[in-house]
């Protein structure tokens, strides 16, 4: 216990030291940690103390909130009334998604994971976007009202579905050998009534007139205890992150119909937390976890890896948009959605060995990647070409 607190001692201030560095290159605070952590691999004891009992469990806590965090602040799009974009959006997702995965699917088959369900999780992860890293991006540059604008968030929107699938694949992946079937029924049915209860009780005129008085520190606490209550019974057979899933889904319903500054009050306390606490502990987990030794034997597969990573997003974004928006903003939009989310699922699919070391580290050496040079191109592809914007 000693070396954990020693070692997230180190890790925190280090990440506090190095934050004026890796905010020139727009990497996140949380982020940083994880580059700590790559550094920290390199020592036998700290590689050690990562994979004790007690890390694990702190990480996996935060890998936990993490979960929630993404699935409850997922973008809800307001513009139901626009029927003609939203199938332009929808059409647009589909094809997007279907042609990024038939141009990556044959390079993880062949060259990582020689593994039909496996390669196609992997493939799934690189269709995310991270829409709490892009909107920020849009707000910056005023881009947000505009088509290319409204186009990066609602197609993000509907790649974000395939992280339910990432999740729930992943999850049940890992318990056909550790859960008997009665076991499995019993929780599951558990977990489907308490669903039901909380959700059909949240509607109540009590209960309604209670939360509604709850500031943003106490709707964070009850966030908290949703979350810990679900991810508490699903892990008795192994569906903990499920349970995250199922906790954001339903907050998200508690608090929807809650005035904006009870709804911005709570997403600004769980950014905090997962900035502040739960990220950074989870991200140092991930690196100390990579494996250097992969990137030096296979060099050249972690460049065609993040090269074809990024025109398998870009060629299929131009394909389905160019004609309803022009050359320029089909570039931008196919740029912007590489702010991708996957290390939280890949780091999932890790820790279930859906996945092997090898995969693990040049996809987290991929994503880490990307989180440095997509927010510079993209900044200067914006300035350069403002007027050809739609």
């Amino acid at each position: 216990m000693d070396l954990i607190i020693i070692l997230i001692a180190i890790s925190f201030l280090a990440v506090i030291l190095s934050k004026p560095f890796f905010n020139k290159i727009n990497v996140p605070i949380s982020l940083s940690a994880m580059f700590i952590g790559i550094v920290l691999g390199i020592f036998p004891i700290w590689q050690e103390t990562a994979k004790s009992e007690g890390f694990s469990s702190l990480a996996n806590v935060g890998m936990l909130f993490l979960i929630f965090s993404l699935i409850f602040q997922v973008h809800r799009s307001k513009r139901k009334k626009e029927k003609e974009f939203r199938k332009y959006l929808v059409k647009s997702g589909i094809l997007i998604v279907t042609l990024e995965l038939l141009i990556l699917f044959p390079l993880v088959y062949f060259f990582l994971e020689n593994n039909f369900l496996s390669a196609l999780l992997v493939s799934l992860i690189f269709t995310t976007v991270a829409e709490p890293l892009v909107i920020p991006f849009l707000k910056k540059f005023k881009i947000v009202n505009t088509k290319l604008g409204k186009s990066i968030i609602g197609i993000g929107v509907l790649d974000n579905a395939f992280e339910y699938i990432v999740i729930l694949i992943a999850s049940f992946s890992s318990i056909s050998g550790n859960a008997d079937f009665k076991t499995l029924l019993i929780t599951l049915s558990s977990t489907v009534v308490a669903f039901i209860l909380i959700r059909q009780f949240s509607k109540t005129k009590y209960v309604e007139e209670f939360i509604i008085k709850l500031d943003s520190s106490r709707l964070f606490l009850l966030s908290i205890g949703t979350l810990f209550l679900f991810g508490g019974i699903l892990s008795f057979v192994e569906l903990e992150f499920l349970g995250a899933v199922i906790a954001a889904f339903l907050m998200r319903n508690v608090v929807k119909d809650l005035p904006k500054k009870h709804t911005d009050g709570l997403r600004e306390v769980i950014n905090v937390s997962s900035d502040g606490l739960f990220g950074p502990i989870f991200y140092l987990w991930v690196g100390l976890s990579t494996s250097l030794g992969y990137i030096v034997q296979k060099p050249m597969l972690a460049i065609l890896l993040v090269v074809i990573g990024l025109f398998a997003k870009i060629i299929p974004v131009l394909i389905a948009t160019v004609k309803d928006m022009n050359l320029h903003s089909s570039l931008i939009l196919g740029v912007a959605l590489k702010f991708g989310s996957g290390i939280v699922f890949i780091k999932l699919l890790f820790e279930k060995a859906v996945i092997s070391e090898l995969t693990y580290t040049l996809i987290i050496a991929a994503i880490l990647i990307y989180r440095i040079i997509i927010p510079l191109l993209l900044g200067n592809l914006i300035k350069g070409w403002r007027k050809q914007i739609v």
